[in-house]
């Protein structure tokens, strides 16, 4: 574990933004991210745990704790019950090309989209009317509030009660104190045996529906911060939130027209999908929050970010 006191957020994190945490520590593995919680409780330290951050805007003014990031990327390949357990830090690009490069097939929407597996259960990442939940058998969690042999619990899929990019563990930090919000380690996925060639197909299939839609690929500093999808579902006042394959198209909050506009010193709105946002050289957290204002406010819809602010906001 590398630790670090007064840590440039920029330096960490995928927008490329964000000001100094009290401490950080790199956790390349789970008995480093178990290590780096528990030295925070040991020093009364607020603690959010991250992993490529591609959902995350960092503050401009900071973190008042210690951010642990987690970089685990261990994988065991269970054959004989079609099994991957992977740790929470791996990145979904090299998930998906270590289950392909094992004949294992499920995981080809993953193609293209930035993230780890922690992020990808925490909030459900949901693709072209598949979603990372439906291959969640089982995680493995520590429960930060408790202590001892039940401190580290193994819960099955059926647990984090998905919904559309969401889980209970998204929905507990939105209603409780996040400093006891669980923490996912490791995540056993089911998969299906497939032919290798059939899923390379499917996956650059994807990837071509990701290039018509105007949806970027694996790259930063770049934020998706709206969803045309769950709108859409408010919208139609449709109470359970499930992917409607109808939706699959993406739905441009903002008039492509006008997105030269929608420019605030160097974070600019994306032309060819409008729901996301570019740091094309050195904006700041401050000038993406303002843009993103601005955008709901002149877009005239009822939309909501889907990125989480953290840090200290004013």
């Amino acid at each position: 574990m590398i630790w670090r006191e007064h840590m440039p957020l920029r330096d960490v994190a995928w927008f490329r933004t964000g000001g100094v945490s009290t401490a950080y520590a790199a956790c390349p593995d789970v008995a480093s991210v178990l290590a780096a919680v528990t030295e925070a409780k040991m020093q009364s330290l607020l603690f959010r745990v991250i992993g490529a951050g591609s959902g995350l805007l960092m503050s401009d003014s900071g973190f008042p704790g210690l951010i642990v990031h987690n970089q685990s990327q261990s994988l065991v390949f269970i054959h004989d019950r079609s099994q991957v357990i992977v740790d929470a830090g791996m990145p979904l690009h090299q998930l998906l090309a270590q289950t392909l490069s094992q004949g294992y097939g499920g995981l080809e929407f993953l193609a293209g989209i930035p993230g780890t597996v922690g992020g990808a259960v925490y909030g459900n990442v949901t693709a072209f009317g598949s979603q990372f939940g439906d291959y969640v058998k089982s995680a493995t969690l520590l429960f930060p509030e408790t202590t001892g042999d039940e401190a580290i619990q193994r819960v099955e899929g059926a647990w984090f009660e998905f919904g559309y990019r969401e889980s209970k563990l998204k929905r507990y930090r939105q209603t409780r104190d996040s400093a006891f919000e669980p923490v996912v380690l490791t995540v056993t996925l089911q998969l299906s045996k497939m032919n290798h060639a059939s899923c390379v197909h499917r996956v650059q299939g994807f990837h071509n529906l990701r290039r018509a839609a105007g949806l970027p690929s694996d790259i930063h500093p770049l934020l998706e911060v709206f969803d045309c999808l769950r709108w859409a579902h408010k919208q139609s006042e449709v109470s359970h939130l499930t992917h409607p394959r109808h939706l699959d198209q993406p739905v441009h909050f903002v008039d492509k027209s006008l997105h030269k506009q929608w420019k605030l010193n160097d974070v600019v709105v994306a032309s060819d999908n409008p729901n996301y946002i570019i740091n094309t050289k050195v904006g700041t957290s401050r000038d993406a929050a303002l843009l993103i204002e601005k955008v709901c406010t002149t877009s005239g819809l009822d939309i909501e970010p889907t990125i989480e602010f953290v840090g200290v906001w004013q």
